[in-house]
């Protein structure tokens, strides 16, 4: 049986580089805020806004599920990805998510542009009604299409 990597320890912040990047796909916008470089990994803040995923009469509303990526930088180094925390909120008009994602390993000191693609995103619907012991219903929902693809300038350290 094989056993997953451990995430990394994140403790000793090197520096954080700003992507300041957005593009919207299907009516969803995913913004890549920053990317912050520890001696251990690294960690991508992103925003995923949309203005179609409530119906917020009925308390029904999408959330995020999964934010796959794939991240490789111009030196050929391939980075590993683990979800980590976030946060979501939605309206009447709007949806907004705060994911972070953790990147193994720290980022390559040589690099110059990192690409980062999302194929996809994948949400669940959120039920506030269904819910019996007071936390709302949650059932697999759908994938929103990209590809999302971003291609981020990593400039020298200082």
């Amino acid at each position: 049986m094989s056993r997953l990597p451990a995430r990394p320890r994140l403790r000793n912040l090197v520096r954080v580089v700003a992507i300041g990047q957005t593009q919207e796909h299907n009516g969803v916008r995913v913004s890549l805020l920053a990317l912050e470089v520890y001696d251990g990994g690294c960690v991508l803040s992103a925003r995923i806004t949309s203005d179609q995923f409530t119906d917020f009469q009925r308390g029904i509303f999408r959330d995020l599920d999964r934010f796959p990526l794939r991240v490789w930088d111009d030196r050929g180094q391939d980075y590993e990805s683990f979800e980590g925390g976030g946060s979501s909120s939605a309206g009447p008009d709007f949806y907004e998510a705060h994911p972070n994602t953790t990147l193994m390993p720290t980022l390559e000191p040589s690099a110059t542009a990192l690409s980062i693609e999302i194929a996809g995103i994948a949400f669940q619907f959120r039920d506030t009604n269904a819910s019996i012991t007071g936390a709302p219903h949650r059932t697999p929902g759908d994938t929103i299409r990209g590809p999302w693809l971003f291609h981020v300038p990593i400039p020298a350290s200082p």
